[in-house]
């Protein structure tokens, strides 16, 4: 099932610098998650003593958050899910002319289509895999029910599951000419193939870009469990709903989930 591709040249030493920094990012994002814990020392009412001197500022609804987001890949209008009222003038024209700029997902969209690993290009690959694929999910779907220790309501969704997960690839197995199809199947390829030294520079840059997005996440969560700690219920800084709409955010703004999803693909 693994094929031996020639590396175009030069690839692997591009990505050694790209990752470099992409691991820098990473260790930065790390930081940030442990300076909630510092916050986390205060009690409720010696955080809301300066609380109030915080407004109009918001971790999330700041411009440097949401000039994160959007060089990352989410849409200027729809980061957060929140109108960017709270921005001043200036500030939001800065947001809207960062916008201007491609995004890190639209470049990587844009690399892993160019690559020679679609199904267009690779038929005789992508067809055994996908008979791989159902024989798999048959396999799995067997073992399901032969488990003696599942009740059958548990049995049932996890077939519903597997189910989905199947047509999910079926599906995009049969629009293989779609943008996002070419681009899943050639970032499949790389996880598939990335034991082998000439994937092995390009699957560690998908490995760092969900890194970062989990880590992201993660501040995101542990940002959620803090206000939930400090302010309860209370309107957040920036004028949100405070919790519930940190609560409301958690997944809904990843950017590489499409990565993740492909995880659901992957059998010897």
């Amino acid at each position: 099932m693994r094929e031996k591709i020639e590396p175009q040249k030069g690839l692997n030493q591009a990505f050694a610098i790209i990752n470099g920094r992409l691991e820098r990012c990473k260790k930065i994002l790390h930081l940030l998650v442990e300076q909630i814990d510092i916050l986390e020392t205060m009690t409720p009412m010696a955080f809301l003593e300066f609380r109030d001197n915080l407004i109009p500022a918001s971790g999330f609804q700041s411009l440097q958050f949401r000039l994160l987001e959007q060089l990352l890949g989410l849409p200027i209008l729809h980061a957060q899910g929140c109108p960017h009222y709270r921005l001043n003038e200036h500030d939001f024209a800065v947001l809207k002319a960062s916008g201007q700029e491609k995004s890190l997902l639209q470049q990587l969209n844009e690399f892993l289509a160019h690559l020679p690993y679609t199904k267009e290009k690779s038929k005789n690959f992508w067809l055994s895999y996908y008979q791989k694929i159902q024989v798999a999910f048959a396999k799995e779907s067997k073992l399901i029910q032969e488990n003696t220790f599942l009740s059958v309501q548990e049995k049932n969704l996890q077939q519903a599951q597997l189910q989905e997960n199947l047509i999910c690839f079926q599906q995009w197995y049969e629009q293989a000419d779609s943008v996002q199809a070419q681009v899943g199947f050639v970032a499949l390829y790389i996880f598939l193939h990335q034991e082998q030294e000439e994937f092995s520079a390009v699957y560690q840059f998908l490995k760092n870009l969900m890194d970062i997005d989990e880590l992201i996440c993660l501040w995101r969560y542990h940002h959620y469990l803090m206000v939930q700690r400090m302010i309860g219920h209370k309107i957040g800084t920036g004028g949100s709903s405070g919790q519930e709409y940190l609560k409301n955010h958690l997944e809904s703004n990843r950017v590489f989930g499409f990565l993740l999803q492909l995880i659901n693909f992957l059998t010897h």
